[in-house]
Order: structure tokens, then sequence, then C-alpha cells
């Protein structure tokens, strides 16, 4: 097919006596194009497989017509269609959605995934030229785009010749798109990371799938009791300013009601409110703001729970600019550490499996950077922010307290990316709780880098590299993130020293995930990650080998990128996920 030339016969099958000829057609393909169209009664169930329908499923093999399955007609047992998709490689734009569904649906599982969206996303990493299916086809095929009918209705009693069209047109050049961005996978040196990006497919629908079981109306009290003490702190803040219609949540009245109190601010945000130093109110209004959030996440929580009792977290692999994952539907990693994790739990005769890594992004900036110190402390087993610390504060490590080792902490892990002494003030009280004044963050930024002089040397040679220019940053393994040419020199910096350091540690994560999948005891699978953690839900039974099984396979797999230090991997057998300490 020439680049220009949209046309493809199709066909739509609605008999299921004429499945044996769809096999038939498709047997002799090495790839098959797949794509679905769904529906559903309520606003967004179309997106969700617990609660939509498939209407349509698509498929052209190279040679083919496109065949267009009516699901509503034919119902979701695919038969030996369904053992051929299995056995074939699929291709699709965007296939972590099509492959859920089909799972949920059909009950079939697509080992072999070849996702034109994710190769796309890959080659134009850090830069935002539009992914979608039209943008994709013009772009690397010269193929204009066409009439959009997504959102139209799919679930009607027939459907209208733009809609076969629009679903036809969807897999008819999926090979000729696979074809090109394979050609630009390569040249870019992006295959090896592809290669990743696809075995880790499967995995993460079968994560997807599976899902988290939740205790309902455990969440439903914690709800109801945030609102409640929401609503007596918001009481007492009213009381402690004499303004008893006062908004909380309206942030002129805010800030006109705390300047009435002498306390003048620009903005109500919670760094400002923090920095005030005020002790009675702002204390008061922050509380109010915590249990509002975690009132609203229980809530949000308990809308998103299926039918099955579970919650389906979506894991979008590329979600973020260094090649990490992000979560949505519900956001499972902006889920902060307390009850709220409690109420995701294991079923009777089940078991949480929960591990992490141990300072990874720390032991990896040490490989990368060759900072002989940092290597040598974890191949000692010593605290590394213990020795920080002592460093920082010029303080025997014999003398070190619990709070200095927090300023330790707080200073690996905030100087890392190259904070300032001003981004190090914020950084340390807002995620360690730890108050330092703008001169004591500028003493011990200049101690920490001597101390570790080859992380000073990184940061330079990142620093010389960004005033240079420079238009791409690499992982470990060949992950490519695009630097725009409207980045600003710091935007290239921070860039260059956040993206080899995440960026790998999201690979060696990734790399666990799929080699762990591979060795899992029968009834054990994977239910989530949320940053360096893994979770698997197994039998009670298989607990404590399968805590073996995760620690050891989390350890090679992150320690095959980074040999130069020691893998640690921390892990627990939990009932809830909230038992993780």
């Amino acid at each position: 097919m020439e680049a220009g030339d949209t046309r493809r016969a199709h066909r739509v099958v609605t008999d299921r006596g004429c499945l044996a000829e769809v096999v038939a057609g498709l047997q002799g393909e090495s790839a098959i194009a797949l794509d679905i169209e769904t529906y559903g009664p309520g606003k967004g169930d179309a997106l969700d497989p617990w609660k939509g329908e498939i209407r349509l499923l698509q498929l052209a093999g190279e040679q083919t017509c496109v065949f267009l399955l009516d699901l509503k007609a034919l119902g979701y047992d695919l038969g030996p269609l369904g053992d051929l998709l299995a056995s074939k490689l699929i291709i699709g734009h965007n296939l972590r959605f099509d492959a859920r569904w089909l799972r949920v649906k059909c009950g079939l599982r697509l080992p072999r995934l070849s996702c034109t969206l994710t190769a796309a996303r890959l080659l134009s990493a850090g830069t935002k030229p539009g992914n979608d299916l039209d943008k994709c086809l013009e772009r690397y095929c010269g193929i204009a785009p066409a009439a959009d009918e997504s959102r139209s209705d799919w679930g009607g009693m027939l459907l209208t010749g733009d809609q076969i069209a629009y679903a036809a047109r969807d897999v008819a050049h999926l090979h000729l798109l696979k074809g090109r961005l394979d050609h630009e996978l390569e040249m870019a040196g992006l295959d090896g990371a592809f290669a990743l990006e696809s075995r880790l497919l499967p995995v993460v629908i079968d994560m997807e799938v599976a899902g988290m079981a939740v205790d309902a109306d455990n969440l439903r009290a914690i709800e109801c009791s945030c609102r409640d003490q929401a609503a007596a702190v918001a009481n007492e803040v009213r009381g402690l300013l004499g303004l008893p219609e006062l908004n909380l949540g309206s942030s002129k009245q805010l800030l006109a009601a705390l300047k009435g109190r002498g306390i003048d601010l620009i903005s109500t945000n919670e760094e400002a409110l923090r920095s005030c130093g005020e002790k009675e109110v702002v204390p008061k209004i922050l509380a109010h703001r915590a249990f509002e959030k975690q009132a609203q996440q229980a809530a949000t929580l308990v809308e998103s729970i299926a039918s099955d009792g579970r919650i389906h977290g979506q894991f979008d692999p590329m979600g973020t600019a260094t090649g990490r994952f992000s979560s949505k539907s519900p956001n499972l990693q902006n889920i902060g550490r307390g009850e709220l994790r409690s109420c995701f739990i294991a079923p009777e005769g089940r078991s949480l499996v929960i591990a992490d890594y141990s300072q990874i992004e720390l032991r990896a900036a040490a490989a990368i950077a060759g900072e002989t110190r940092m290597i040598e402390a974890y191949k000692r087993g010593q605290d590394l922010h213990k020795i920080t610390a002592s460093a920082v504060l010029g303080k025997p490590l014999a003398d070190i307290t619990k709070e200095d080792r927090q300023k330790g902490k707080s200073s690996a892990f905030g100087l890392l990316y190259g904070q300032s002494a001003k981004g190090l003030v914020r950084y340390a009280k807002s995620s360690y709780g730890v108050n330092l004044t703008e001169d004591e963050a500028r003493a011990i930024r200049q101690k920490f880098f001597a101390t570790y002089g080859n992380l000073r040397q990184w940061h330079g040679q990142s620093h010389r590299s960004a005033e240079d220019g420079v238009t791409e940053i690499r992982t470990v393994t060949g992950r490519r993130r695009l630097i725009p040419s409207s980045a600003s020199e710091w935007e290239r910096f921070t860039a260059l020293v956040n993206t080899p350091v995440q960026g790998s540690c999201a690979d060696g994560l990734k790399q666990a995930l799929i080699d762990l999948s591979t060795h899992l005891p029968e009834g054990a699978k994977i239910v989530s990650t949320v940053h360096d953690e893994i979770i698997v839900e197994c039998d009670r039974t298989q607990a404590e080998a399968v805590c073996e099984l995760l620690q050891s396979t989390m350890r090679e797999s992150m320690g095959a990128l980074f040999p130069q230090v020691p893998i640690e991997v921390e892990a627990g057998v939990c009932s809830n996920w909230g038992e993780k300490p």
C-alpha cells in the first residue's frame, strides 16, 4: 500500500458461523492489527471494562481485508479466533486499552504486543508533538487525518457508514505504521527500549486486570471521620479569626482574614503558609486541608471499586518524562502512608507481599557518577545518611542523632538533583520536616559537594552540557529523552541529572516486573507498583517463598544495570498495604 493510499476493503461480521472464515483469513499472517470500539450506559463507562461493553473488534492482516466483528451480535466467546489471536503478534495503537478490555470481557490474554503508540512516545519522549493515531499516521506515513467518530454512539442498534469507515481505518494502516516506526526506532538506537516496553505491556495489563482488594466499609468510615474533623477544625479557625462565615476554600477570603491578624501573604499555598511562621491559626488551616484531602481521596477510592470488589488502577509505564510509571483512575501513587493504605487488603486466606528498593536513586547516582565514597559505604553496609550527616554537620559519626540523620537524608536526596540552598530549605521542610535557614542550607550544600567530589564533577559536566545546548539524554539502557530547543539552561541541567538516574531506575524496575511475572507460582499475581515498590498478592501458604523470590528478582534485575553498587530490597508479608514499614 502506498503512503497516501487510504483505501482498504472491509467486512462486517455479525454471524458466528462466519468466525471460521475470519480465522482462515488471518491464519497465515505473522502479525494481526487490532482495535476495539466500546460503549457504556454512563459517562466514562466506555473507558471502563467493568462498566462498559465492546461493540466492534477490528482485525486486519497485512494482506487481508479489515474484519469488523460486531460483538453485540456475536457475544464475547471468540472460540478458535481467541486462540489464534493469542498465538500471533498483535499490532495496535494504545494496546494497553484494547488488551485490557479483551482480557476482562473475553478472557483473552495477548502475550505478544507491538504498540505503535509506545513506539511513537519513545521516539518523541521529552517533546509534545501529539501521538494519537491520526498524528502518527500523518507524521510517519503521510496519511491525512479523517473524521473522528470516537465519541459517536457505538451502542446503537445499527452502526452508520461513517462509524464503520472510522473503525476500519483504525487498523487499516497499522502494519505500515509499525514498519515505519520500527525503522525509526532502530535508527535512534531505541529498539532495545521498545523491546523492554513490549515485554512489559502484558505484565502491566495483567496487573491492572488483577487489581487490589479493598475494605469499602473502612474507606467510607475514613471519609466520614475526615469530613467531621475537617468541619471541626474549620470552626476552630473561624473562631480564632472571629469570622463565622469564612470560607476556608476561598483563597481571597483567607488572605484577607490572615491579613487582619497581621499575617500578610501573597498566596495561601502550603509552602507560603508553612514558611510564614505563625503557630496558632496556620497549623489548623493546614490540618483542615489535610482532612479534606484525605476525605476526598477516600471518596474517590470508594467510587473506583469495581463490581468484583477490587480497585483496578491504570498504570502508564511511560507516564513521566523520565520513563517512570504514572497511575490514574485512581492515582495509586498519590496515596500517602497511613490509614488509607490500610484499606487495601489481602482477601481471606491470602497475603500481600510488598517490597521496595532501598535508596535506589542514590545508589544509581553513585554508580553513574562513579562516586566512590558512596559506593564504598554501601559495600560496607554503612548508613549513608548518617555518614552524610556527619560530613555536612561536622560532627563525629557516633554523635549523629535521629534528627541529624534526617538532615543528612534531606541533603542527599535534595542536592542529588542540583537544588540551590533556597530549594533545599523548602525541600527539607516539606519532605522531611527539617527546618533549615538559608545560611545553614548553603553551608550544608558546600560541604556535601566537598565530600562527594565525583557527584560534584558529574554536576559540573552536566552544567557544561546544558550550556552547550545538549539536545538529548540517555538512560543506562539507552532510553532517550529529547530536550526541546525552548528549554532553559536550568531545565537542561535538571533533565541531565534526573533522567539518567530516575529513568535507569525505572528501566530496572520494569525488568524486575517482567522477570517476576515469569517465575511467580500459580495463584500469585502482581497487583500494583508504586514508585520503587512492587506488591504481589498470593496464597498465605506461598507468602514466604514469594517474598524471597520478589527480593532476589528485584535485586538481580536492578543489579544488572548497576553492578558497581550493592542493591538492597526491603520486603515483608502483610495483611494490608499499610502494614509495610
